[in-house]
This record gives C-alpha cells, sequence and structure tokens, in this order.
C-alpha cells in the first residue's frame, strides 16, 4: 500500500489550505483563498474538471449560480467505524436523496412525463406519489441492478386499455472536455458511480484504516464527513432561471457535481454530547413548502443559520425551530423526537414530527421512525408514537406543569450531528422585537418606537427531565447501532465495495490498464462483495484494502496525469 499507513489510528490534523488562482491571459498568478481541510484530505471530486483533483484546484467562478441565486445542493454522509470495518451507513439512500434534489432544479420527472403526451392516444397518466423513504428504501435494489431509481405511472389510453410506464429519477451532470471515452461533456451519473466516486475519495484521502473495531456500537472516523454537491454551473450566463432558450428551445444549464470531505469531528460542541445542549427557541420559523423543504437545497438553511447565529451569541449550543404552524419541528440542522411521560408513569409519548409539518426527510430520522414503528420499550413500557409536531405552548406549557405530561427528554439527530440530546429550553418572547432593530420597516407601516427590555429578564429556561439525561436516549442509541449493525452487515457498504467499472468510468481510466485478468475475475465473482466481521477476520478486510488501494491510487494517477500539464506549458504558448 506504499506510503497508505493503514494500520494506524486515523487522527484529524486540521491545516489551512491555500489556492493560487492562474490568469491565462495576463500570465499571472494570485494567491487565493485559504481555507482549513484535513492534511491527509488531498482530493477533492470536480465533474467539470474531469474527476479527483488537488483540493486547492477546486474552484469555480464567482459568476456560477448558487452564492446568488442558490440554486445547488448537497448530501452529507459520514464513514463510520463499524464491526465490518470503515464504511458508509444506508449509502443507497443518501444518493437517492442527492438525485431527488438535483431535480428541484430542472424538472425532469414533469418534463419526461409530458412528454408522453406527444402519444395523442393517451387520455391522461396518473401518478400516486410515494413518501420519500419508499423513495429511498428503492434505492438499494436499483444499486444492485444497475439502473435509474424509476417512477411508476399508469397511462391510460382512449379506447380504454391502461398500460404500465415508468419515468427515471436521473441526475444530469456536466463532465470536462478532456476526451474521456466514458463520458459526454452532458451525461446522467449513475447511482453506482456516485457510490464509485465517494468509496474512492475514502482511499484517496487515507480515511480507511485497520487495527482494532467496535463491537456493539457505530463510531464517527474524524475527518471522515462527506460532502457531495451539486450546483447550476455559470457556464451559460448568470441569471435567475436555470433553464435558458437554446435554438428555441428550452433547456436546462448545466449541473456541476463535486465532493470533498470536511475535517469535522463531532459536528457540534464535545461538552454538549457529555452534559447535553442548551436549546433556545429559534425567533425564525422554519421555511414552509413554498421551498423543496424534504430536499437538501442550498438556501433552505438560511434562516438555519439566522436562528443558531443568534442562540450562538445569547450563549446557547442549538435552536429549535418552529413552523408556520407555531410547532417545533427542527434544530437548525437536526431533526428532533420529543418524549413526553405522563405523571402517573402510565405512557410515554415520542412526538415525531411528520414531513408535513415542512421538515427534511432526513435519513437517520428514517431509521429512528423504524426503530420505534417497530417498537421501543422503557422499564417494560412501549414508547408510543405519535406522528405530530408539537405545539410550542403546549411543550412550555408542559414545562411549567400545567398538563398531565412531563418533558423528559428533546433528542436532535443527523448524519452530521448523530444523537444527542437537549439538558434544556429557553424561549424568549422579547427576541423577536429586539430583532427588528437589525430590519427596516414597510413603508406603510407607521413609525413605532420598539421598546428594548434586558433579553436576560425575558428569557426562561426550562430543565429537561432535571439536566439528566433521560434512559430514552441510552435506549434508541443502542437500537439505533443494533439497525445499523443487523443483516449481516449488508446496511454497511465498505469502500472496497464499489462497481469497479463504475469508478473507472469516473476516473476516465480504463480497467483493463490498471487491473489485470485475476484481480478483475475477483470482482466478477463477488469478492469485493463480502461483508467480512472484522473482530473475527481483520485480516481478509486488510486483504481486500491491500488490492484496492493501490488499484485506485493508481487510476487516480494516470486520470490526473490526463488532465494536467506542467504550469511552464501554460505561458509558453
Amino acid at each position: 500500500m506504499g506510503d497508505y499507513d493503514f494500520d494506524s489510528e486515523k487522527k484529524l490534523n486540521i491545516v489551512r489550505v491555500s489556492t493560487a488562482p492562474v490568469s491565462k491571459k495576463n500570465q499571472l498568478v494570485f494567491d487565493g483563498p485559504t481555507f482549513p481541510m484535513d492534511s491527509e484530505a488531498e482530493f477533492a471530486y470536480f465533474s467539470r474538471m474531469g474527476g479527483f483533483v488537488p483540493v486547492d484546484v477546486a474552484m469555480d467562478t464567482i459568476f456560477t449560480n448558487p452564492p446568488h441565486y442558490g440554486a445547488g445542493g448537497f448530501e452529507g454522509v459520514r464513514l463510520q467505524r463499524t464491526r465490518y470495518g470503515d464504511g458508509f451507513v444506508e449509502l443507497p439512500f443518501n444518493l437517492a436523496r442527492l438525485v431527488y434534489s438535483s431535480m428541484t432544479f430542472d424538472l425532469s420527472l414533469f418534463t419526461e412525463t409530458e412528454k408522453k403526451f406527444a402519444n395523442s392516444e393517451i387520455d391522461h397518466i396518473e401518478h400516486l406519489q410515494r413518501p420519500p423513504r419508499q423513495f429511498f428504501s428503492d434505492a438499494p435494489l436499483s444499486l444492485e441492478e444497475n439502473r435509474d431509481i424509476r417512477m411508476g405511472v399508469n397511462v391510460f389510453y382512449k379506447d380504454g386499455s391502461v398500460r404500465r410506464s415508468s419515468v427515471p429519477f436521473r441526475m444530469m451532470v456536466r463532465f470536462g472536455d478532456d476526451g474521456n471515452s466514458f463520458k459526454k461533456p452532458e451525461d446522467s451519473v449513475s447511482l453506482r458511480e456516485l457510490e464509485a466516486m465517494l468509496c474512492s475519495l475514502a482511499i484517496l484521502n487515507r480515511l480507511v484504516r485497520g487495527g482494532s473495531y467496535p463491537a456493539s456500537d457505530v463510531s464517527l472516523i474524524p475527518g471522515g464527513y462527506f460532502r457531495p454537491f451539486f450546483w447550476v454551473s455559470g457556464e451559460e450566463g448568470l441569471k435567475v432561471p436555470t433553464a435558458f432558450k437554446k435554438d428555441g428551445v428550452v433547456v436546462f444549464r448545466s449541473k456541476y457535481l463535486g465532493a470533498g470531505t470536511l475535517p469535522w469531528g463531532p459536528y457540534l460542541e464535545e461538552e454538549g454530547y457529555r452534559t447535553g445542549l442548551k436549546l433556545l427557541i429559534g425567533p425564525f420559523p422554519r421555511i414552509d413548502s413554498a421551498m423543496p423543504v424534504w430536499q437538501k437545497i442550498a438556501g433552505d438553511y438560511v434562516n438555519s443559520a439566522r436562528n443558531i447565529n443568534v442562540a450562538m451569541i445569547l450563549g446557547f449550543q442549538e435552536i429549535l425551530a418552529c413552523n408556520h404552524n407555531d410547532e417545533l419541528v427542527e434544530g437548525s440542522a437536526e431533526n428532533i423526537v420529543i418524549l413526553l411521560s405522563h405523571k402517573k408513569g402510565s405512557r410515554l409519548r415520542a412526538f415525531f414530527p411528520p414531513l408535513s409539518s415542512n421538515i427534511l426527510a432526513g435519513t437517520t430520522r428514517d431509521r429512528v421512525l423504524r426503530i420505534l414503528e417497530r417498537g421501543l420499550e422503557l422499564d417494560g413500557k412501549r414508547v408510543e408514537l405519535v406522528m405530530e409536531a408539537p405545539k410550542r405552548g403546549f411543550i412550555l406549557d408542559c414545562l411549567e406543569g400545567k398538563t398531565e405530561w412531563d418533558v423528559s427528554s428533546i433528542v436532535l439527530m443527523g448524519t452530521g450531528v448523530g444523537m444527542i440530546h437537549a439538558r434544556s429550553l429557553s424561549h424568549n418572547p422579547g427576541l423577536r422585537e429586539w430583532l427588528e432593530v437589525n430590519e427596516l420597516r414597510s413603508e406603510e407601516k407607521e413609525a413605532v418606537p420598539l421598546k428594548l427590555k434586558k433579553l436576560i429578564d425575558t428569557q426562561v429556561t426550562y430543565a429537561i427531565n432535571g439536566g439528566v439525561e433521560h434512559p430514552f436516549v441510552f435506549a434508541l442509541k443502542k437500537a439505533y447501532s443494533e439497525l445499523v449493525l443487523s443483516a449481516g452487515g449488508t446496511r454497511i457498504t465498505p469502500p472496497y465495495d464499489m462497481d469497479y467499472d463504475a469508478a473507472s468510468r469516473i476516473f476516465g481510466v480504463p480497467l483493463e490498464e490498471v487491473a489485470g485478468p485475476g484481480l478483475r475475475s475477483e470482482m466478477r465473482n463477488g469478492y469485493f462483495k463480502e461483508r467480512i466481521n472484522g473482530l473475527e477476520q481483520p485480516d481478509e478486510i486488510r486483504n481486500r484494502y491491500e488490492k484496492t488501494i493501490p488499484l485506485i491510487r493508481k487510476m487516480n494517477d494516470i486520470s490526473l496525469g490526463k488532465r494536467s500539464r506542467p504550469l511552464a506549458s501554460l505561458f509558453s504558448r
């Protein structure tokens, strides 16, 4: 494996990476932005540049769409340490959501369904919408069969006949102009190619390690947070529409695809994981369904940023956001579940905000929902699942002892944060008026002075379960690990388990150029598909990486050589 230190524990070493943009026209090199990065995270993926590139050159123009109009989206994926080695948890779910989010800006399901009406014999089409969790659950089979996830429709013809048809969910991406024989400049990217992109990145950035593996839990790998993302390019100019007319036909602007690893350990302060979070009810509402709230779109997080900024200034660690119905629905970047206990000790109720309350369709949330649907017990009492977002007033009444229920636990969950509980919840009726200091008034409104009181005088804070973690949190974490590790490790994708033909397309390097007949035979015969219990056979995991790591690094070296040239050659032309 060369200089790849496979047997040592992965540690986070954050450095600042400097960029140096080059002006071809003026033959000058400039000092560009700097940013923090793990010292071993050498590469990022950028489709427009044809593949993986050093992190200091993965740059786009300031005239790209998202900084101006927000046309971009992303995923959050963690590489976790498990008894089956290092791997991604239910990776197909995240890949499916990335594809689903990308369609926000090209309306592909809309346009592909509309095309069916080119057949004049069609009377109408029926489509039965599915919730995101059903869509996600189709992804593993689609990945296994190497096909797009598809939307089923019933086509009704004028002669009374009905036929079943489908429309693919497909992510279109702008690739490089470097002569990659596998990819056209504008091409779709498959689920297997997305999987190979992330698995390869885990190897290139030296995140996969051997050593000892945990027996019964799932632990965080420092620096192992992956951020695949897409955004609408500025190649056809900068305007609000993500479509434009070309030769009289409406076409959609190109989307770029990128992926990198962020130098994250725990998402929140480590103290919060030990003692619980100090939460503030955010002064700004969660966005509503006028925005694509179920998808991970860049602009969806504006109010989250405003809320958490206010909370941090006031000394809090996180927020709970209300929707426009004054229901508590989310954290700043987390889904939530709120446990209520009946004062007579007879019932436990877990309030779980549904998607209709305008929340993100979280993948961690989906797993927790499966656990609660299956049944979770505490001291012989089954936790009753309530698919409702509780009203803010009701929760505050519970905290003030005005109802038959106690607020026993508030749990925040997500790929970034993991699972973390709150030790206190505060609300401040005077905060919203304070924030109007930062705003201008509408011209038709009469000027009325803002009456501002000292914020600490209007703040009310409640301890959650006396400030102590409730057993519900431990039980939920334990059940979560059991779910993830069940089914013989098939919910875990170790980076050695990728479609190597898909990897060759991502790198633009023929597999025959880097892998001999014996290795290709092992790929075809399922050698890399096996899930290995690292507690019993750590050498079997190592053996697979001894073949995979050199292969991926060699493909990357060849790819980089095809797509780059010495700096001196740029100025000698």
